[in-house]
């Protein structure tokens, strides 16, 4: 057993595949509740540090998408599918691009180790994950969504996450 590895561990029953379009579903609706931030010299510096971040990872199951959306809190999030999003307020406020990196390392901890699928799952049932992938109930997703928002991970999710991103 890999140290750190949840018991509850329930990501397997979901693939890949279905993760990526639950995360194209939420997607969506982010760039409906959220404005994004275009600016060059954020886009770029963020480019820079994920591309470094992206290289060093041995192999992934993911086509991670970084993208800044204006928010005053000095924060990250990871939906399903490799899709962070960073919070405007964190690119204004990190003095150095390493602090930006330390918080992207730690949210692909987050996707690398399943934690938003996994939680999805003992959220919901993969009868309900699966009625949401073929067009049911929108407004389960609005909540699951806020859910993630609001990064509600386990402390064992989260020292996982932050062991990866060291």
């Amino acid at each position: 057993k890999e140290i750190g590895k949840s018991d509850l561990d329930l990501s397997y029953d979901v693939s890949y595949e279905q993760e990526e379009k639950l995360g194209d579903l939420m997607k969506e609706m982010i760039w409906d509740d959220f404005k994004t931030v275009k600016d060059n010299a954020a886009d770029s510096a963020l480019k820079q540090i994920t591309d470094r971040l992206i290289k060093a990872l041995d192999t992934t199951n993911y086509r991670y998408e970084f993208t800044i959306i204006k928010n005053d809190q000095i924060n990250a999030f990871t939906i399903p599918g490799g899709n962070i999003y960073v919070f405007s307020e964190l690119m204004k406020v990190a003095e150095t691009p390493e602090e930006v990196a330390a918080v992207l390392a730690h949210e692909i901890g987050h996707a690398e180790n399943r934690h938003v699928v996994t939680k999805l799952m003992q959220e919901l049932s993969i009868t309900a994950i699966v009625g949401i992938l073929s067009g049911g109930d929108p407004s389960v997703l609005t909540e699951v969504l806020t859910n993630i928002i609001g990064n509600t991970f386990s402390r064992a999710q989260e020292e996982e996450a932050d062991k990866f991103a060291l």
